[in-house]
């Protein structure tokens, strides 16, 4: 009670429920809307051509990003799981929607229109609820912090008030935590709002230039009643779409991560979004019309089943490889960005148990071991019959590759012996 009544206090600007919403067109993302927004971000347009150019059939088997999450409910008091006081559950579904969708292990993948089949890609990003609270305490939800706060009539949070009052007051160390805020309203340039992400800083990259936006507002912020998916947690607060499947975060962690739309341009002629995987198109798509093609010359229609467009969240299944090598750039190289995938906020309360992935598997040439969570010491390689066929001491990287020339076909056992004291076993398959 005395962590509700101190906000009440340091906030001058409450939000209250705001039915009217549901008789208004909702807007499907901030920045599309704002001119104020598109010139603060034509940072993109301006230096991401000097980027190296990435290739639409680039390679995305890469290591794996792990990037942990705290939600900031806001609520008017009522029991968890009523009204803006949303459960667990559905916070839950929808971080089982982002790791489908960032993994392209989303169900509807199959889809996909034949012509973008093989530009679909699993962009090796993978999302969890934080663990620990930014003193070090055990969270009693994981990935939850909840708010009680005061209802106002009449008040509708804007990403004004949002970036002046709550999120610079509310927020945790966004180089180790993912701030995502639920709200209850959201104005955006007097429309309804659905969500709106602050993009990466991108001046680590040779030629980029400003902040995307200062470090006490970054993350994102989504309404209550269109974070997580009907389809897998039944709540009166997702009843209603076309923007209650998830994907309204899929599309805001892409902007996040530096993806823009792929009508940004408005454009026949120019590469809105800089993928070159993805069509030119110059209009948005809403609702979900498989046959359109905005641009006659292009060889495909248009690509509206991607993430970064605006049709409805059932129509949505894919990330280009462009896309995906975008985001892992910004992975590697933003401020605050590449801090997140390092964080250890998410960790249980024991020390992690070392991993092992192995990839391809099966495998034939060749197959590349990454250990995550540990230093690898040193690895066996043994066949079926439990004889050693190769073995290397002294490792000194997280991956290494095992040549497979010349070994006979079948199954062999991988053991890896790590920093921890432990050893780890891995079946591979020879091709």
């Amino acid at each position: 009670m005395k962590r509700g009544y101190w906000l009440i206090c340091i906030f001058p600007y409450l939000p209250t429920l705001a039915f009217s919403q549901s008789f208004e067109e909702e807007v499907r993302c901030h920045f599309y809307f704002s001119p104020e927004w598109r010139q603060k971000m034509s940072y993109f347009f301006d230096h991401v051509k000097k980027l190296d150019s990435i290739p639409a059939n680039a390679r995305t088997e890469q290591v794996i990003y792990r990037i942990p999450l705290i939600f900031h409910v806001f609520h008017y008091g009522e029991p968890i799981g009523v009204g803006t006081n949303i459960s667990a559950e559905q916070i839950y579904s929808q971080i089982e929607v982002l790791n489908e969708d960032f993994r392209r292990l989303n169900p509807d993948r199959n889809q996909t229109l034949p012509e973008f089949q093989s530009v679909a890609a699993d962009a090796g990003i993978e999302f969890y609820p934080a663990v620990f609270d930014s003193a070090g305490r055990l969270l009693p939800e994981r990935g939850i912090r909840r708010y009680r706060i005061e209802r106002i009539p009449g008040f509708f949070w804007t990403n004004e008030t949002l970036d002046r009052d709550l999120k610079p007051r509310t927020i945790w160390d966004p180089t180790r935590y993912l701030n995502i805020w639920v709200i209850d309203s959201l104005r955006l340039n007097n429309r309804v709002g659905i969500a709106y992400a602050q993009f990466p800083d991108l001046s680590g990259l040779a030629g980029l230039a400003p902040q995307g936006g200062l470090a006490l507002t970054d993350g994102l912020v989504v309404r209550y009643n269109r974070l997580g998916s009907f389809n897998k947690v039944n709540v009166p607060q997702l009843a209603r779409g076309p923007y209650n499947l998830g994907r309204t975060l899929t599309h805001e962690m892409g902007h996040f991560l530096g993806l823009l739309h792929p009508f940004e341009q408005y454009s026949c002629n120019i590469d809105g979004d800089f993928c070159p995987d993805t069509p030119f198109t110059n209009a948005e798509n809403f609702r979900c019309n498989l046959n359109v093609r905005y641009c006659p010359n292009t060889p495909t229609p248009t690509m509206i089943q991607n993430f970064m467009d605006f049709t409805d969240d059932f129509c949505m299944n894919l990330f280009t490889q462009c896309q995906v090598q975008r985001m892992r750039r910004v992975l590697e190289v933003s401020p605050r960005r590449k801090e997140l995938v390092t964080s250890t906020v998410g960790l249980p309360e024991e020390a992690p148990r070392p991993v092992v992935r192995l990839y391809p598997n099966p495998a034939e040439g060749a197959c590349k071991v990454e250990v995550n969570y540990a230093q690898p010491l040193s690895y066996r390689l043994c066949d079926n019959l439990g004889r050693t066929v190769e073995q290397v001491e002294n490792l000194t990287s997280n991956q290494f590759t095992i040549c497979l020339e010349g070994k006979p076909k079948g199954l062999y056992l991988l053991q890896v012996t790590t920093s921890s004291g432990g050893m780890i076993l891995q079946r591979l398959v020879v091709q």
